[in-house]
C-alpha cells in the first residue's frame, strides 16, 4: 500500500535523518487533502528504514525538505512504544512541493495536549514512554529564544531553544539541520525572544533510560501574499546539460553559499563519506574472494557462477612517451590544444574547520 505525507520535519537521527509529516492524499485535479482519523485529527507518519536505529540514510533524505510531498511504497505499520507513527516502507520518493500559509499550518497545530508528550520536563523515562501514546506534534509556541550552550563532554556548543507552551516554559535541543545551518551562518539572532513560532517536536529514541524531547523542525509558513504554487513542473537536470550551460569557471569569482546550499554541501559530504566507506568495504571483500580463487578463473556454487576473474587478452599499445623522445619535432607538430574541463572538488574537512570561513 502506498501512502503520502507532507513533510514537517527532516532532522538529525543517529548519523542519518528522521523524516516525518502528516498524511495527505491526492484528489482529482491534483490537489492534496489532509487525511484525518475518526476523531478528525491529522495522522502523523514517520518512515523507518532498515537500518540499526531506523534512521533514513542521508543519501535518501537529501531531496526531502519541509513541505515536500513524499511518496512511500509498500508501507507497513511498525508502532513501538510511543512511536505509534512509525512505518516501514519499500521506496521513498519526493513527488511534489507544497509550501503552506500560516492559516493552513494552523490546521496541523496540536490542540489536544496541554503538556508536551505527557509532562513538563525535558524527557520521558523508559518506564513511562509506552503510556504517552504519540511521539510527534506540531505546536504553536510563544517567547521563542534560541541560544548556544557548551557542555564539558563536547568540543562544540549545542543549539537549544526556550519557549512557552500552554503557560509552561520548555528548554529543548534543536535537531533541525536547516535551522542549525542558519544559526551557524549568523542568520538567526541568538538570545533574543521571538513573539511566537511553529515547531515540530519529536520524542527521541531511548538513551540511558530516557527519551528526550527534540525540536525536530522550526516550521516557517509561506507568506500569505505569495501566489499558491501550481502543480510542480520539475526541470530535468543532468550533468551534461549543466556542463554545457556553464563550461568555464571565471577565474577569481567567488559565490557565497546561502543556508540551503550550505545544507546541500553538508549532505553531499555525508553521501561521499558513505560512498568512500562502501568502496573500501567493496575492495576488502573483493580481495578476500580473490585470495580464495587463487588461479581459478571462475568461482561457482553448484551450477551457478558467482564470480569470474579472467585474464584479459594481450593488446598492442602505442608508446607515446618513447615516440616523443625519439621524434620530438614530429611529435610536437601533431599536438593540439585541448580545452580544460572544470573539476568539481568537495572540501571534506571537518565542519569546525570551516566555521567563520576558517
Amino acid at each position: 500500500m502506498d501512502r503520502y505525507l507532507l513533510c514537517l520535519a527532516n532532522s538529525y537521527k543517529r548519523g542519518g535523518r528522521c523524516v516525518a509529516g502528516v498524511e495527505v492524499r491526492q484528489e482529482n485535479g491534483g490537489r492534496w487533502r489532509l487525511v484525518r482519523d475518526e476523531k478528525g485529527n491529522v495522522k502523523w507518519v514517520r518512515p523507518i528504514a532498515s537500518t540499526e536505529f531506523g534512521e533514513i540514510p542521508n543519501s535518501k533524505a537529501l531531496l526531502v525538505s519541509l513541505f515536500s510531498i513524499v511518496k512511500l511504497t509498500e508501507v507497513e505499520a511498525m508502532p513501538q512504544d510511543a512511536h505509534v507513527e512509525d512505518v516501514r516502507y519499500g521506496e521513498l520518493e519526493v513527488v511534489d512541493y507544497r509550501p503552506i500559509t500560516e492559516k493552513q499550518l494552523e490546521q496541523f497545530v496540536d490542540i489536544r495536549h496541554s503538556k508536551i508528550f505527557g509532562n513538563k520536563g525535558k524527557a520521558i523515562s523508559d518506564e513511562r514512554v509506552e503510556s504517552v501514546g504519540y511521539s510527534l506534534m506540531l505546536v504553536k509556541v510563544w517567547n521563542m529564544m534560541t541560544y548556544r550552550v557548551l557542555y564539558e563532554d563536547n568540543e562544540r556548543p549545542k543549539v537549544r531553544m526556550r519557549f512557552i507552551y500552554c503557560g509552561v516554559e520548555y528548554d529543548l535541543p534543536v535537531t533541525d539541520p536547516g535551522y542549525l545551518d542558519r544559526v551557524q551562518m549568523g542568520q538567526v539572532e541568538l538570545d533574543k525572544e521571538v513573539e511566537y513560532g511553529y515547531l515540530t517536536l519529536s520524542l527521541g529514541l531511548e538513551h540511558e533510560g530516557w527519551h528526550h524531547k527534540l525540536v525536530a523542525a522550526v516550521v516557517e509558513p509561506r507568506n500569505e501574499s505569495e501566489e499558491e504554487p501550481n502543480d510542480v513542473n520539475v526541470e530535468q537536470i543532468d550533468e551534461k546539460s549543466v556542463i554545457k550551460k556553464y563550461p568555464k569557471a571565471v577565474k577569481g569569482e567567488l559565490k557565497e553559499a546561502d543556508s540551503d546550499v550550505f545544507s546541500i554541501w553538508k549532505d553531499l559530504k555525508e553521501v561521499k563519506k558513505e560512498i568512500m566507506q562502501l568502496e573500501k568495504k567493496k575492495v576488502e571483500l573483493e580481495l578476500k574472494i580473490k585470495q580464495e580463487m587463487k588461479t581459478a578463473e571462475s568461482l561457482i556454487m553448484g551450477r551457478e557462477t558467482l564470480v569470474t576473474w579472467k585474464s584479459a587478452k594481450s593488446t598492442m599499445k602505442f608508446n607515446e612517451r618513447h615516440f616523443a623522445e625519439d621524434h620530438p619535432d614530429l611529435y610536437k607538430s601533431y599536438l593540439e590544444e585541448k580545452e580544460g574541463v572544470r573539476r568539481f572538488v568537495i572540501n571534506m574537512k571537518d565542519e569546525q574547520q570551516t566555521d567563520n570561513g576558517k
